[in-house]
């Protein structure tokens, strides 16, 4: 599987698990901020640029289901990038 190309049906499934965590939209936003960075980093990101990162997630308004289907995204693109090689 190359690193852009990740089955969209895994996606979904881990879209499903993530929507299913009891956390706030701002929590799910840090997620995302968090795993973005990651997955550009590959190693935990500094809390301020998470913060800044998540500030601008924020301002884009997505809507929930976005956010679970991108935070699986980035964390099936990570896997991929860093744990199989």
């Amino acid at each position: 599987m190359s690193l852009n190309k990740i089955d969209s049906k895994k996606i979904e499934e881990l879209a499903y698990e993530i929507s299913q965590k009891h956390l706030t939209y701002d929590q799910f936003v840090w997620k995302l901020a968090m795993n973005t960075l990651k997955l550009e980093n590959g190693s935990e990101p500094d809390q301020d640029l998470i913060r800044e990162i998540a500030q601008s997630i924020n301002n884009q308004n997505l809507s929930l289901e976005e956010l679970h289907w991108t935070i699986a995204e980035k964390i099936l693109l990570y896997k991929n990038k860093f744990e199989n090689q």
